[in-house]
């Protein structure tokens, strides 16, 4: 059994790591890639519900051909691994929005890539002299 000292640097460890990842998105998101990274927001929860499937995958090929954690070639799979699950993320999205865009928004929480159009209603507008208030109506693209 862990020590209660051990278990306490590890805690520790694990809360300092959530402030340095907050602290780094922010700071990716202020920069120059901050528009940049905005654009794959919709992949992040797909991405993330797929991710430990496409690294499996990839390790149970990856491994026969060219060995497991010690082997040399290990940090091109450590590194290379989010990239691919990312592109995958991306193009199986794009697949399903186009073949099947219900499950899809089943899968994804109800987001899907296809931009729908939708009436959103204006803000009230009274006529000069009139006794009722109009609402208009205009078409704009969800996204």
């Amino acid at each position: 059994r862990e020590s209660t000292l051990l278990h306490a640097l590890r805690m520790t460890q694990r809360i300092l790591s959530v402030g340095a990842v907050l602290f780094l998105a922010v700071a990716l998101a202020r920069s120059a890639v901050g528009p940049w990274l905005g654009r794959l927001e919709p992949y992040v929860f797909f991405l993330f519900c797929s991710h430990t499937l496409v690294f499996s995958l990839f390790w149970d090929l990856w491994r026969p051909a060219f060995g497991g954690y010690y082997a040399p070639g290990y940090p091109v799979f450590f590194l290379m691994a989010p990239v691919a699950a990312f592109g995958l993320a991306i193009v199986g999205m794009r697949i399903l929005d186009w073949a099947a865009p219900g499950l899809l928004a089943v899968i994804n929480g109800g987001r899907t890539l296809t931009r729908r159009k939708r009436a959103v209603a204006e803000p009230a507008i009274a006529s000069p002299g009139a006794h009722t208030v109009e609402k208009p109506a205009r078409i704009i693209e969800a996204g």
